[in-house]
């Protein structure tokens, strides 16, 4: 069976293989999808960059504040839960279910 050849050699096959996300979360994208992309030009959109900025620190802001305080009352009711009411360790189910 012969294969047919629908992409020309490139130089960009490193960026192709090198794309640590794609490979590693999949599904694998096929070279004929993602190296057209990585060669359509860009340009800078200020809105965009402060939105994305702007879904960063809200991210980390949930992680930091919410998440870790969660966790610490999480471990707390999880660590000697035998010495914990059925309340104690429901909320603390509650509060790992917002930690993760």
């Amino acid at each position: 069976m012969a294969t047919e050849k629908k992409l020309k050699p490139t130089r960009e096959f490193a960026g192709y293989v090198s794309f640590f996300p794609q490979l590693v979360a999949g599904p694998i994208a096929r070279a004929t999808h993602l190296l057209p992309q990585f060669l359509t030009p860009r340009h800078f959109d200020f809105a965009s960059a402060v939105n994305g900025l702007r879904q960063i620190l809200w991210g980390l802001y949930k992680k930091i504040e919410i998440s870790d305080n969660c966790a610490q009352f999480a471990n707390l009711s999880f660590n000697h839960s035998e010495g914990h009411a059925g309340g104690t360790l429901a909320l603390g189910i509650i509060f790992f279910s917002v930690q993760i």
